[in-house]
């Protein structure tokens, strides 16, 4: 089978892929979408006339996300900075439960100040580049600094919200229709998710009336420094990441299914290459606890998750495709202590961090894979595959930290089933019937 590859890359932003695109009468819903990628990844839609929903967990930086866009998708393609401040002032990161963002732990040392949104949607660590340019370093932060660069996570902001369904536009339902003028910018509603709690996903499912074209999983959190479980018992990046993604993909099916052509687009992470599911202990119970092979595993678990929904969803003509949004430069690195940034390459010689280190990406261009594959019709049909740089990954016989491809056992259907049934088991549920 050969790969895909489309006339974008590494360096194609999310404007210029979806440029001429028409997305009218379309209507989506992106996760974690108050900064960063998905931010960019909403606004890209919007402009292309979907009516976008951002699903979560913060509504004052949802209401603030969705404000920016509005006034950005008549206007020009904006910056990173003008995007920067939708989510507000940061907060203390020094908790576990403090956010969806993606930014819960850093590597080691203390929180850095951040003046950029409280969340990192786009998740990013490092680039492979810089840990090249330093693969001979051998100080103490090193090794963390490695399993940083190799990771990303989607992200959305934090905080507890009390939960409602009501949307910023006024009363109508979580994802009920509204007139688009052909032609323009998209609406852009707000509703309340928390990933991390099956009553609100179930919540949201439920309440989402009419036909769902478009689902990004983008949100995420990433490398808390304790083991931290859920009341279910679940380790949280595993439950967070991937189950409540699933939980999410799974009551919309019906909705997914009402599209022509629907498309689940998750955002994974090239830090599943450090690690495969533990099918054994993947809760912790009895190896230690690691924060990096524990966000690589739930990475893995959202890859292996795309391929086994692709075979059993094409029947309903689903399409679900995972992808990797490359490193990119947020206010997660305010987690890495001095040493770390330079080793990652995120500051220069003296110090000073740098806005897009070499081999990293800006956020247009980290959002650019999630809307190739959420509203290309170059990628119309395709299902179950893993992209980054906007081509189709090429598999990667000997996975290593920090480089690109996908591991062999992120591909394996044997272990896409297994993975498969032991969700439903976690969740309790049974496989959606077909609408169709």
């Amino acid at each position: 089978m050969s790969l895909i590859t489309t006339p974008f890359d590494a360096q194609s932003t999310a404007s210029e892929v979806i440029d001429g695109v028409r997305l009218d009468g379309k209507r989506a819903v992106i996760t974690g979408a108050t900064s960063g990628i998905g931010l960019h990844t909403a606004l890209a839609l919007v402009r292309a006339g979907a009516d976008v929903t951002l699903a979560v967990r913060d509504l004052t930086a949802g209401e603030r996300a969705a404000a920016l866009i509005r006034e950005s998708a008549a206007g020009q393609t904006p910056t990173d900075g003008d995007l920067a401040g939708a989510a507000g002032p940061a907060r203390p990161a020094d908790t576990a439960d403090a956010a969806e963002d993606g930014v819960l732990a850093g590597a080691a040392g203390p929180a850095r100040p951040a003046d950029t949104a409280d969340a990192a949607e786009d998740g990013v660590l490092a680039g492979a580049a810089g840990l090249a340019r330093r693969a001979d370093a051998a100080d103490a932060a090193s090794a963390a600094a490695r399993v940083a660069a190799t990771a990303q996570a989607g992200a959305s902001s934090a905080a507890g919200a009390a939960p409602t369904s009501d949307l910023s536009d006024g009363p109508a339902r979580v994802g009920s229709r509204a007139g688009l003028a052909g032609g323009g910018p998209g609406q852009v509603r707000v509703a309340y998710l928390d990933l991390g709690d099956r009553a609100s996903i179930d919540a949201f499912a439920g309440s989402w009336t009419g036909p769902l074209d478009i689902l990004v999983n983008n949100a995420g959190i990433m490398a808390l420094p304790e083991l931290t479980l859920t009341p279910e018992g679940w380790e949280r990046q595993f439950a967070i990441n991937h189950l409540g993604h699933a939980a999410l993909t799974l009551g919309l099916q019906r909705a997914l299914a009402a599209a022509p052509g629907a498309r689940v687009v998750t955002v994974s992470s090239s830090a599943h290459l450090m690690s495969p599911v533990d099918f054994d202990d993947i809760h912790f119970a009895r190896r230690p606890y690691e924060r990096w092979t524990a966000y690589a595993q739930s990475k893995t678990a959202m890859i292996l998750f795309t391929r086994a929904l692709a075979k059993r969803w094409a029947a309903d003509g689903i399409t679900v495709n995972a992808l990797h949004p490359g490193y990119i430069m947020t206010n997660l690195q305010r987690h890495l202590d001095d040493a770390q940034l330079r080793f990652v390459g995120a500051t220069d010689d003296e110090g000073k961090p740098l806005e897009v280190p070499p081999g990293w990406k800006t956020q247009q261009q980290g959002a650019a894979t999630s809307v190739l594959l959420a509203a290309s019709p170059l990628v119309e049909g395709v299902t179950g595959r893993y992209f980054e740089d906007c081509a189709e990954a090429a598999p990667q016989l000997e996975p290593t930290t920090g480089g690109s491809g996908i591991a062999p056992y992120a591909i394996d259907e044997t272990l896409a089933d297994r993975l498969y049934d032991e969700t439903l088991r976690l969740l309790s549920t049974e496989p959606p019937a077909r609408s169709r």
